[in-house]
């Protein structure tokens, strides 16, 4: 279910496609529905998906046969699209166009200044920038006690990013079911492990759910977690759910049985829809349900299933999770 004013970006820099997303996804109104490195690409979305509000277009791409394309596909006469062009250098001479307006970007390697986007793309779009790092903390009582991740196609990589950034200070456990296959979860532990000050394990049974201890459900294995003074991980043998074992669903239900709304679960890359049923079921007990925007995942299945279904308080791009992890914990 998508909300706001819909942004999409064509960037070819991929450090710079990521941080300009960040930097548009950080403002509630705006929704960044893609993020695509070439207008090629972006074209053939826009066909099959239907064209954004904005559209933001890297400077080196408005020209050749794609911006003729672009330049002739059908357009509302009650909302046609924005076109917005970035250039490292506004000032100099930019093709000419339909552009609402020429934005500076950072070089390539670099980040945007921190008062990117600027006060003109606010005013085109009648948005106000708010980084993460200065949102205050959700107005809830509810505490967070624990993290759950549900991750699948493309996971490891992610995963090496968000355990990276995560403050070793975190005092959740956090708990991550990566559909992966027989004799690859220790590696992956292992890989994990090296990038973090947290402790990061196997899940074994019986194994209590301690602060800034994290998780990896093992192969071959649904796993839970079980009741008690002080919750433990179980393991089950129980068929797959979503032709997977370990699964997302079985591990979302035990914690929305033990937690409550006292839970974090972040959804992220990934094929199918494991996860979703379990969304539901955390949910309904109020829950903090954040997931994987489709530009930083790999396969946007597991995410998107959820997003569409109306059941994200959040859609996030890989390389605010963390910091959204710190924010929502109390831990930063």
């Amino acid at each position: 279910m998508a909300f706001g004013i819909r942004i999409a970006l064509v960037e070819g820099s991929t450090h710079t496609r990521r941080a300009l997303s960040t930097r548009l996804s950080e403002t509630a109104t705006l929704n960044l529905t893609w993020a695509l490195p070439t207008l090629a690409m972006g074209l053939a979305r826009m066909k099959s998906e239907g064209c954004p509000d904005i559209l933001i277009l890297d400077s080196t791409e408005a020209t050749g046969t794609s911006l003729a394309e672009l330049l002739a596909l059908p357009v509302s006469p009650t909302s046609p699209m924005k076109i917005v062009l970035t250039s490292t250098n506004p000032l100099q001479a930019v093709p000419e166009g339909p552009w609402q307006l020429v934005i500076s970007k950072p070089r390539p390697g670099q980040d945007p200044d921190k008062d990117w986007p600027p006060a003109s793309f606010n005013a085109l779009t009648g948005t106000t920038h708010n980084p993460l790092a200065t949102l205050p903390r959700p107005a809830t009582s509810r505490r967070i006690d624990i993290v759950a991740i549900g991750i699948s196609t493309g996971g490891p990589t992610a995963l090496e990013h968000l355990i990276s950034e995560l403050p070793h200070t975190i005092s959740c456990p956090i708990l991550i079911v990566q559909h992966v296959p027989v004799g690859f979860d220790l590696s992956l532990v292992q890989n994990l492990a090296r990038r973090t000050r947290l402790k990061v394990a196997l899940g074994t049974e019986g194994a209590p759910l301690l602060a800034g201890c994290v998780f990896i459900a093992p192969a071959g294995q649904h796993m839970i977690v079980r009741p008690g003074a002080v919750p433990s991980i179980g393991l089950t043998n129980d068929p797959p759910e979503q032709s997977c074992r370990p699964a997302v669903d079985p591990l979302f239900r035990s914690l929305a049985a033990i937690y409550g709304g006292r839970v974090l679960a972040l959804v992220m890359t990934g094929m199918g829809e494991d996860g979703l049923r379990g969304v539901r079921a955390l949910k309904e007990r109020g829950a903090n349900i954040v997931v994987q925007d489709e530009a930083s995942s790999v396969v946007w299945g597991m995410p998107g299933a959820v997003a569409r279904a109306g059941l994200a308080d959040k859609i996030l791009p890989l390389v605010a999770m963390a910091s959204e992890i710190a924010i929502v914990s109390g831990r930063k």
